[in-house]
């Protein structure tokens, strides 16, 4: 299995507020108004609930995970 980190940016015309983007990119489409800019991928093995990327179980932070996971690799 896969990760994927996605680095975006937006142009916030609306006045909208990162806070509001982060999370609509979380929650849905965005129709076009993001553009990734940098995808950084890496194999996670298999997932199982302790999965060091199993954030919803955990209070961790999935981007240092993620980058300890693709140092060992």
């Amino acid at each position: 299995m896969k990760a994927h980190k996605l680095t975006f940016v937006v142009v916030d015309f609306e006045n909208y507020g990162s806070d509001n983007y982060i999370t609509e990119i979380e929650q849905a489409d965005m129709g076009g108004m993001a553009s990734c800019i940098d995808v950084e991928s890496v194999d996670i093995g298999e997932w199982h609930d302790d999965h060091p990327l199993n954030f919803k179980s955990k209070k961790k932070d999935v981007f240092e995970e993620f980058s300890k996971i693709q140092s060992q690799r």
